[in-house]
């Protein structure tokens, strides 16, 4: 992309921000604590959901810069906004994208791109945040496919998400090796979402994820099984933006 297709982008989304996102709405997003269905749907039309995602799977040929941007411009009129991207668009699409199997990416990535597959990441526990490496939550093996247990903390728009993308542990070792991450639907058996209350970024939800013997199927592995084991670096890769869109919202 070139500089004068950058700042088209801003101009953009700065111009959807001035006339569907003014004060009143930001105050109401805050107040009700949801963002209002049609704006989501806006969203989607103007391709924010998609647009670092290739066009052929229904994205905007975009790439990290364009995104955070719209991170930037978003965030401008409601940090909220922004968040209800940023799970679909990196820890969906972007992570789909680079790490999926062939029919994930087919599948859904153009569901994500359209605003019609809405996303979370389960990462944090109650005893591991910032060191990864430590969490214990369990992904076992069935005759079809694998069975979760265990319970994230802080998990980033659960509650309006079809997919929530879990992190867990498939073998007996520790630190980094056997994470692996997987995508669960929701509502799923043994799948409960807890939301927390809290005083900022209100609009999209912050949920306790518990896990009680969710069963998925062998395609529910991010990748597939050639994938077993590499979640840390599927995830490390997917952080690298995340920060990045973290910093673009403040």
């Amino acid at each position: 992309m070139q500089a004068d297709d950058y700042e088209q982008i801003r101009t953009s989304v700065r111009a959807f921000c001035a006339r569907a996102v003014d004060r009143d709405v930001a105050r109401r997003i805050d107040a009700e604590d949801e963002i209002p269905p049609t704006l989501i749907e806006t969203m989607a039309e103007l391709g924010y959901f998609g647009l670092a995602l290739p066009g052929e799977v229904g994205g905007g040929d975009g790439d990290v810069f364009s995104l955070m941007i719209v991170a930037e411009e978003l965030s401008r009129a409601s940090s909220a906004l922004f968040g209800a991207v940023m799970a679909p668009a990196i820890f969906g699409g972007l992570n789909i994208l680079h790490s999926g199997s062939a029919a994930q990416v087919a599948g859904l990535l153009p569901r994500i791109c359209a605003g019609r597959l809405r996303m979370a990441m389960g990462v944090t526990e109650p005893d591991a945040g910032s060191d990864v490496a430590a969490l214990r939550t369990r992904a076992t093996r069935t005759r079809s496919g694998w069975r979760l247990v265990g319970r994230k903390m802080f998990t980033s728009g659960a509650m309006e998400a079809g997919l929530v993308m879990i992190v867990a542990r498939s073998g007996e070792r520790s630190g980094h090796d056997d994470l692996n991450v997987f995508l669960v639907p929701n509502p799923s058996p043994g799948l409960e979402l807890r939301k927390i209350p809290k005083i900022g970024t209100r609009g999209i939800s912050t949920c306790e994820v518990v896990l009680d013997g969710v069963a998925l199927g062998a395609d529910a592995l991010l990748g597939g099984e050639e994938a077993l084991g590499q979640g840390w670096s599927q995830l490390m890769r997917t952080f690298e933006v995340e920060r990045l869109a973290m910093a673009a919202q403040a």
